[in-house]
Formats: C-alpha cells, sequence, structure tokens
C-alpha cells in the first residue's frame, strides 16, 4: 500500500510539473523564479495554485524563466531527508541561474527551506504559500519521529535572519475555538486534539501543546497519529466521557503510513455520536463536527504571483510581510439544532452548513424542468390537433383528387384505344389501294413500252415510301400500347437479308451494299419481328442519305457472349456529333428535302429498349455515319 502511495503521488507530481507548467528555456533578460512544492498527498490544491501562479506570471513578465522543482514529501518518516533535498534543488540553481526569488508551496517545502543553515540560502529572497503560521523546522537523521517533540515557531517572529519578502499563509486560531467549548458546552473540563501522522498533524500538534498552557482550565491530552492507528483512535473516541470534547487538526495518515478516507471519521463519530467536536482546520466538518473557528481555505497562486512580480518591480508602497488569509467560525446546522441552540445564539458572521433548504430551493431547477416538459407536451398535443384537421382535410382533397385522376385516367385509356383503332383502320384502309396501285405499277412496268418504265418505277418508289411512313406509325402506335411479344429461335444472318430486301428499293444505283454475316453463326431466342423493323430502318436510312459509296451491314456476337451487335455503316453525309441524341427523337428530320416523317431512328431506339437492348451512333466515325444496335440473347 505504501508502495503504491508512493508512485501515484510522484506520477501525479511530475505530470502536473510537465503538462500545467511546462519549462522554458531562460531568456537574458528574464527574470528568475524557482518554485518548490511539496507535493503532499494534497496534490489537487497544489496544482491549481501551480496553474494560476504560471499564469498571472506569464500575464505580468512573458519573458519571465520560471522553473518548478518538488520535494517529493510523501510520508512524514521522509521528513530528515527533505532539508538536503531543498538544498541539493538550490544549489542546481547558482551563478547565472540564481533565481530573483524562490517561492515555496506547502508545509514540507517550506519547513525544509526555514531549516537551511547556508547563509547565502538564507539571503535568497523567499515567499511563501499553502502554509501555516506556526510552523517547525525539520530534524536531524539520528532522531525518532514517533517520539520527537518539535518546538512550534511562528514565521512571521522566529525567523529574521531569512529573507522574507512576501507570501500568503493561515493561522489556526485556538483561542476561538476554546470559545466555542467554553459558550456552548460547558460541562467540558477534557479536551482531546486529534492529529495524523503527517508533517502537517506535527506541525498543529506541537502549536497545540505551545499553547495549551494558557488554558489552565481544561486538561489537553492528545490522539497522535504517529504512535497510534486508526483503531486506537476510534477505541479512544468510544472510551471519552460526556466531559470530555475533541479538537480536530489533521486526520488522514495513522502509523502505518497508510491513507485513509474521508469516511473514517464517520467511523469516529459513530463510535461516540454524543461528545462535542470542535473542527480547527475544516476536518469533520460537514458529518462529525458541531462546527469551528477555521481558515478560509482558497488558492493563492495569482495573489502570490501578483506580489512576487510587485517585489521584483519595486512597486512604490511594497512591503515585506507576510499576508494572514482570514478565518471565520462554521456551524453544522444538524449539530446545532441537535443542541437545542438557537441559531440567533451563534457568533456574528458565521457560515452555515448542512441547512435544509426549502422546497423551491432543492426543486428549483427539477420544478422549472418539469414545467418546460409540461408545457411542450401541451405545445405538442396543440400541434399534433392541428395537423391531425389539415391531414384529416388534406386526406378529403386527396380522395377528391383521386377520384377525378381516375376519371382522367379512364379517358385518356378510351382515347389511346379510339388512337390505335384509327390507326389500325387507316393503315387498312390505305395499304389496300396502296398495294393495288402497286401492282398495277409493275404490270406497266413489265409493258414493252419503253415510255412506261420511267414512270412506273416513280409510282412504285413514292408506293413504297407511303407504306413505309404508315409502317412507322404503326410501330409507334404499337410501342405506346404496349406490344406483347414472344421469344423465339431466330438466324441473326437470315433476319439481316430479310432487313435487306425490305429496305433495298432505296439503294441508288451508284451505292454498293455489303453484308458480312455472323460467322459461326447458332440460333439464339430473342425477338424476331422488332429485330427485323430495328434493321430495315437502320438500312433504309443508309441508304436514303448514301448517293455513292458503301453501305455495310455487319453482324455477330460480343466479347461476353451474351450480347449480339449489328453494325450499320455508310459513306453519306454522316450526323454531327451535337446531333447524335437529337435524331432519335419523334419527327426529327435534319434535311428537310429527303422524304420521310423523321420516325425511322426513334423507333430503331425504342424498339431497342423496348426488347433491353440499344441502338447508338459511333463518334468516331467520320468516313459517314455508323449505327451500333445491341440486344441481349
Amino acid at each position: 500500500m505504501k508502495t503504491v502511495v508512493k508512485i501515484c503521488a510522484t506520477v501525479v507530481a511530475l505530470m502536473t510539473c510537465f503538462v500545467a507548467f511546462p519549462q522554458t528555456d531562460r531568456l537574458q533578460t528574464g527574470r528568475h523564479i524557482l518554485v518548490v512544492t511539496s507535493y503532499n498527498p494534497d496534490t489537487r490544491s497544489t496544482s491549481q495554485n501551480l496553474s494560476e501562479f504560471i499564469s498571472m506570471s506569464r500575464d505580468r513578465d512573458p519573458s519571465a524563466y520560471i522553473a518548478v522543482e518538488s520535494i517529493n514529501s510523501l510520508h512524514l518518516n521522509e521528513a530528515p531527508e527533505w532539508k538536503t533535498r531543498m538544498s541539493d534543488i538550490l544549489a542546481k540553481y547558482s551563478g547565472d541561474d540564481t533565481p530573483d526569488v524562490v517561492v515555496l508551496l506547502g508545509q514540507e517545502a517550506w519547513s525544509a527551506f526555514l531549516s537551511q543553515d547556508d547563509e547565502n540560502i538564507k539571503r535568497m529572497p523567499a515567499m511563501c504559500g499553502m502554509v501555516s503560521r506556526n510552523i517547525i523546522t525539520l530534524p536531524s537523521d539520528t532522531v525518532k519521529l514517533d517520539r520527537w517533540l518539535p518546538e512550534s515557531k511562528d514565521i512571521m517572529a522566529d525567523f529574521s535572519d531569512f529573507n522574507i519578502v512576501g507570501g500568503y499563509a493561515y493561522e489556526y486560531d485556538l483561542d476561538n475555538n476554546v470559545g466555542l467549548v467554553r459558550r456552548y458546552f460547558p460541562e467540558v473540563d477534557w479536551i482531546m486534539f486529534l492529529t495524523d501522522n503527517s508533517f502537517g498533524g506535527l506541525n498543529m500538534l506541537a502549536w497545540i501543546k505551545a499553547n495549551a498552557r494558557y488554558y489552565p482550565d481544561y486538561k489537553f491530552e492528545y490522539m497522535d497519529g504517529r504512535v497510534q492507528t486508526f483503531f486506537d483512535a476510534n477505541k479512544q473516541v468510544g472510551m471519552l466521557s460526556r466531559h470530555s470534547a475533541i479538537f480536530c487538526g489533521t486526520w488522514r495518515v495513522d502509523k502505518t503510513n497508510d491513507y485513509a478516507l474521508g469516511s473514517t471519521t464517520y467511523v469516529l463519530r459513530e463510535a461516540n455520536p454524543d461528545i462535542p467536536v470542535i473542527s480547527l482546520s475544516t476536518i469533520g466538518l460537514g458529518h462529525w463536527a458541531f462546527g469551528g473557528y477555521v481558515p478560509e481555505y482558497k488558492v493563492v497562486g495569482g495573489d502570490l504571483a501578483g506580489a512576487c512580480f510587485d517585489y521584483l518591480d519595486s512597486v512604490a508602497g511594497y512591503e515585506k510581510k507576510i499576508n494572514i488569509i482570514p478565518s471565520h467560525y462554521v456551524f453544522d446546522y444538524e449539530r446545532v439544532i441537535d443542541r437545542g441552540i438557537a441559531l440567533d445564539e451563534l457568533p456574528a458572521g458565521y457560515e452555515l452548513i448542512n441547512r435544509p433548504l426549502s422546497f423551491w430551493s432543492q426543486y428549483k431547477y427539477q420544478v422549472i424542468a418539469s414545467a418546460l416538459i409540461l408545457l411542450v407536451i401541451i405545445l405538442a398535443f396543440a400541434l399534433t390537433l392541428r395537423y391531425m384537421y389539415r391531414i384529416n382535410k388534406l386526406k378529403d382533397a386527396l380522395l377528391v383528387q383521386r377520384e377525378k385522376l381516375q376519371i382522367a385516367k379512364e379517358q385518356a385509356e378510351d382515347a389511346s384505344r379510339m388512337k390505335s383503332l384509327f390507326i389500325q383502320n387507316i393503315n387498312h384502309e390505305v395499304r389496300t389501294p396502296l398495294n393495288a396501285i402497286v401492282g398495277f405499277a409493275q404490270i406497266v412496268a413489265r409493258s414493252e413500252d419503253p415510255s412506261f418504265n420511267k414512270y412506273s418505277e416513280i409510282i412504285t418508289a413514292n408506293s413504297y415510301d407511303l407504306l413505309k411512313i404508315i409502317d412507322d406509325v404503326m410501330q409507334l402506335a404499337n410501342h405506346d400500347t404496349g406490344l406483347q411479344l414472344e421469344k423465339k429461335e431466330i438466324s441473326v444472318n437470315a433476319l439481316c437479308e430479310q432487313a435487306f430486301l425490305q429496305s433495298e428499293y432505296k439503294r441508288n444505283a451508284d451505292v454498293e451494299y455489303r453484308f458480312v454475316p455472323w460467322e459461326n453463326e447458332h440460333l439464339v431466342m430473342s425477338y424476331k419481328n422488332v429485330i427485323l423493323v430495328v434493321v430495315s430502318n437502320l438500312l433504309h436510312n443508309a441508304f436514303k442519305f448514301t448517293d455513292e459509296g458503301v453501305v455495310m451491314l455487319r453482324c455477330g456476337m460480343m466479347h461476353d457472349n451474351r450480347t449480339v451487335r449489328i453494325t450499320v455503316s455508310d459513306t453519306g453525309p454522316g450526323i454531327p456529333n451535337d446531333k447524335h441524341e437529337a435524331v432519335f427523337e419523334r419527327f426529327t428530320k435534319l434535311d428537310g428535302f429527303k422524304q420521310g416523317a423523321g420516325l425511322g431512328l426513334a423507333i430503331c431506339r425504342e424498339a431497342a429498349r423496348f426488347i433491353g437492348g440499344d441502338v447508338t451512333i459511333d463518334p468516331d466515325y467520320t468516313s459517314g455515319c455508323r449505327v451500333y444496335f445491341t440486344f441481349p440473347v
């Protein structure tokens, strides 16, 4: 246990030194302040004081060099070593590194400094903080600490040979605390003083013993943590009579050097709950002590830094002195009431702890929070009702709109059916006479009279164009109405040849047609009519816009073995890159002088996508136009 406590305290000390107070190289022109701390178990208080000291020092003089050292005081049994540790630290700072002022934080560091015999050290300007006015100097190595009876000294009167230039100190007050016993516990004639096995405890014990003689009407005895365990103290408290009172000094460490938890004083209270307890240092206040006249413990690091620089700057009117931190009365409300003492009988200027709070004071924030929550719930409920009303109105409006949309949908479907029926009827009615025209034109063409040949060709070509337009309109009508198709086994090469026959009439005599079939072709499952429509339309377009040169049709399987690609390329004028998508829109014509309704490419793309494929134009082909038709099989 001792080893663990020692290691933990050392680690905390080092972390505080290097994290909260970083070291910097001393500037040649900067002033040098050396801070030496005790790093006793109250490390949090030491750390707070150091933090404020560093912060204020940086504000007053950023160029100042501040060194932080520690004597690492952990247990009272190390007390003879502290003097040497202090002299070793001060020896490190000599010559050009001699500090302009030495600041001692903590009883142990302060006592180690005041125990020095070196005249050079005594002349060093020194300031103190986190110390009491009474102090004991350190013993030699030969002293048995459990029997040591040190002399209590006053730092404001007994160290004139030291150059003490300022500081802040607490002052424990025995007279006012004895006065509390006289006033409220007149039956008491025996005072037991409780201190632990720590340097602070021994310091207070020496001070009490030096001043007890001024109160001859009381017998003083001592529970000394140097020679007693917690169990010994608990037993001794339980044996005290009703004529006794306890004065609490310090109580954290017993003779085993084990640190006590704060709850230990609760155990002592239960050993003798009726005995009056007065605290001289806030120990036991809040659960055990009736009250006490105690120092107003506070962080003095900032004030201490200000005093340092006032001294170094030789501020006008600066007075070398140790400032005494005020003390005040503190009472426990429950203990006062239990003793039947009225509050107006307490000394003026007291502080009362454990006083029951009024319902509002105790539950103010809970009441406010509850009220806010209730208000939020009410607002949420009101908003919910409002939105429910609006939702119901919107729901009714949506139902009405739904009925209107249903009627409109039915009307649109009727119109679509009528359109499809109309187109189909037109197709039938127009196709019949046109077929007759074509038939008779062919008879004329077979006539031996040469003059009829030219006219028959014109009749035939224009009749095919008219049929083509009607077929295109029919295809669009089928796509718009959701034509249902079946997959069949097909030969792509055969379909390509059939498509050529359907579009050959558009081929100019000066245009060469080339067909590159699918090598090693095998039958595939796909949509025969759709593929035939797309290929014949692509060939029709190629022949229409190619006056001379070559139109090539190529087909084959792509590398994934799942997609067929049919390519139609020509040597015509081509399509500008910025029009590659526009030509796939319905009724789009780039050349207004060419026959047609501008539906061919639109039909190709829609039909291709209908079966999961696509039709695209090769943007890199510059010898005319190259179109890719791909579809899955």
